[in-house]
């Protein structure tokens, strides 16, 4: 199908409703653009791409793509890159206008502009499948995300919709989908078949895609991922080229055995600071890898091994490549694990430690005379040779790390008070059950003027008051 028949001329084609002088930003690649960039690159025909996060994939499909952003910061920009590009309000985009894909991954907020009129995540979703002559791939976020995407700072004040009728108060939960899910997302980092979430070679992969994820590691071991999932992708139309039920940028490789990452409690032993633990598991590695076949050492690191039911390790994928020797291999696959945690508080190690530092005090409990500064010098090389998938850690911002800061000191500021309440109340209890202790044990004129003052109402306090007063007049 075609599009509307406008065409980028001298600018962005601008359709009202665009917020002059505003930018959304850039969204950094997550594993949900890369893996609707592998699903587009199967598709054919027009792709319209809708907000800020999708127009990340425009420059990869050429003349097949037209953008729709709000911002004009974002549109100029995008056109200067010689991408067809609408500006304005997903509202404002002419109804005749068809695609045989769209594509929108973004929240109301970050494709409505103040012109448009208030509408919900699923008004939104079907307004923009309203364009669509063919596929409809949409990324709904969730109230209950354990991780949130990743996404690039607007220029003004993000949360101008809040309170505007026609918003939700809020993302949806799972309950509120109007249909069942395609994929799950789980942070930056893994894109799951949801229909493949309880499969065992799926959970393996997964879980070594995200050994450095606690928080991830926890949801699927208590078994919410659907729950707790950073969103959902949606597909309407036509059904989806077969892909691999987890699509991990870092980890592009379907587990082939199933157990459990040895990543994933090598690194939890790192930062429990267990050295017995730490020794059995890098002890047990450099067995594993002197029992390999040498042309299968060199991708045999850790995020490719896993320990089965038996407490053996075994290749969790088998990936040919040149010989290395088994002291290399080993030096190779604890720098892989060390690159996770080096310069982190998750190792017992000297905090200055680097990458290679960390890598050195694992091999020195592995036991193994080989493992000499020649096979470190191999092992640095060996890195760049195999050319493991780069790993990309989510990092806390200055910012985020300013505000932490400023909502701890508040926390303390609201605990001294509560302490001193909290004291002030227990003083304040003692000299009152001291004071009726007085009472039940005094009688007389004095207890029953004590009673008085503790009980009456103000009115009578000042009544009496003001008799004595008159009385001593």
């Amino acid at each position: 199908m075609t599009n509307d028949g406008q065409h980028p001329g001298v600018g962005p084609t601008l359709l009202g409703g665009e917020m002059t002088g505003w930018r959304d930003g850039i969204d950094p690649p997550t594993a949900l653009t890369e893996w609707v960039a592998a699903v587009l690159a199967e598709a054919e025909g027009s792709v319209l791409l809708i907000g800020p996060r999708a127009a990340t994939l425009a420059r990869r499909l050429g003349d097949r793509a037209t953008v729709l952003v709000r911002g004009t910061i974002d549109a100029v920009r995008l056109h200067a890159e010689g991408i067809d590009v609408r500006c304005g309000g997903l509202d404002r985009l002419p109804l005749r206008s068809a695609y045989d894909t769209v594509v929108v991954l973004d929240p109301p907020e970050r494709v409505l502009t103040p012109d448009s009129p208030g509408l919900g995540h699923f008004d939104v979703l079907d307004l923009a499948v309203s364009h669509a002559d063919g596929r409809f791939i949409a990324y709904v976020p969730n109230a209950l995300a354990a991780e949130n995407l990743s996404q690039g700072r607007a220029s003004g004040d993000a949360s101008w919709w809040v309170g505007t009728p026609g918003y939700d108060d809020r993302p949806p939960v799972r309950a509120d989908l109007p249909e069942s899910a395609s994929h799950l997302v789980l942070g930056d980092t893994v894109v799951l078949d949801s229909t493949q979430v309880t499969d065992p070679l799926a959970t393996t992969t997964v879980r070594a895609a995200l050994a450095a994820h606690q928080e991830w590691l926890d949801v699927v071991h208590a078994g919410a991922v659907r729950q707790l999932a950073t969103g959902w992708v949606l597909v309407r139309g036509r059904e989806l080229a077969t892909r691999p039920a987890v699509f991990a940028p870092t980890l592009p490789d379907s587990s082939q055995t199933e157990g459990e990452p040895l990543e994933v409690p090598l690194i939890a032993a790192l930062r429990a600071g267990d050295h017995d633990r730490i020794r059995r598991f890098v002890v047990l590695y450099r067995e594993h890898v002197e029992g390999l076949p040498d042309e299968y050492r060199g991708h045999a690191v850790p995020r490719n091994t896993v320990v089965v039911a038996d407490g053996s390790l075994a290749p969790r994928v088998s990936i040919a490549a040149e010989p290395v020797a088994a002291p290399v291999a080993v030096a190779h696959g604890l720098w892989d694990v060390a690159a996770l945690v080096a310069g982190t508080a998750a190792h017992p190690y000297p905090p200055e430690l680097n990458t290679a530092g960390v890598a050195h005090e694992l091999g020195m409990l592995t036991g193994q005379a080989g493992l000499d500064d020649d096979a470190w010098r191999h092992a640095e090389k060996l890195r760049y040779e195999v050319a493991l998938p780069t790993r990309h850690l989510r990092t806390v911002t200055g910012e985020e790390n300013s505000r932490i800061a400023q909502l701890e000191s508040a926390l303390r500021e609201r605990q001294v008070k509560i302490d001193y309440l909290e004291d002030l109340a227990t003083r304040q209890d003692r000299r009152i059950r001291a004071l009726e202790h007085a009472i039940e044990t005094e009688h007389g004129p004095r207890a029953r003027q004590a009673l008085f003052v503790m009980t009456a109402p103000t009115s009578r306090l000042v009544e009496a008051a003001r008799n004595r007063i008159n009385k001593s007049g």
